[in-house]
């Protein structure tokens, strides 16, 4: 795969850092390598504190682009593009599902449910 399946997913979540780890590891059926690093079958997530984070402004359009936490999704070398945009695609359903505000950003969003999220910001950036 290409740079092009690279997805970063932002992610607004106020508890611990340990417990997103394990909601996220949880989602996509894999594990918990190190506090920071998430590996299930068909990719290698990283996750952390967004170094932005705080830093947007009520109203701003891309206001997702300032959640607390950032995801960096990278496709493990066997995983296709259907594979890869589906097990995403059951992260953001399962973060949503939870009322955790979520929100990809990729060159495959319109393959995504709701564009990545955007419902999501596009609700923030009305309020």
């Amino acid at each position: 795969m290409t740079d092009d399946f690279y997805c970063s997913v932002f992610i607004e979540f106020n508890r611990q850092k340990s417990e997103l780890g394990e909601t996220i590891a949880r989602l996509v059926k894999g594990r918990l390598e190190i506090l920071c690093d998430i590996q299930c079958p068909w990719a290698e997530i990283y996750f952390g504190k967004n170094i932005d984070s705080g830093l947007g402004e009520a109203g701003e359009e891309d206001l997702f682009l300032y959640y607390r936490y950032k995801l960096e999704i990278e496709p493990v070398a066997s995983t296709d593009k259907a594979t890869y945009v589906e097990g995403i695609s059951q992260l953001l359903t399962g973060l949503w599902e939870q009322k955790i505000p979520a929100v990809a950003a990729c060159h495959f969003e319109d393959d995504l449910p709701d564009g990545g999220g955007k419902s999501w910001w596009k609700s923030e950036a009305q309020s």
